[in-house]
């Protein structure tokens, strides 16, 4: 199994006119968290990519990804991803 064929499940329906659904990645420099971001955002969802540095969001930076420098131990990175997805406009 595939973690497209495990993500299938959570896509949003096809829909152009829907509004995209905010989710936070965690991890997503490299690895299996690059891989969930870029695939949650193909199917439709509006990621933002806790990534530890600059570079690591310029790699990943694409159609339905925001990346967002985040290290979870510090306190002012998560208050500023909560601040965030708080802002969302949906």
């Amino acid at each position: 199994m595939t973690l497209s064929t495990e993500m299938e499940t959570l896509m949003p329906a096809s829909n152009p006119s829907a509004r995209r659904e905010l989710v936070v990645v965690t991890g997503a420099s490299t690895g299996m968290g690059a891989a969930t971001a870029r695939e949650l955002a193909a199917g439709g969802f509006h990621v933002l990519a806790g990534v530890r540095r600059e570079i690591d969001a310029d790699a990943l930076r694409s159609e339905g990804i925001e990346p967002r420098i985040l290290d979870i131990t510090v306190q002012s990175d998560v208050a500023a991803i909560a601040d965030r997805v708080a802002a969302d406009p949906f």
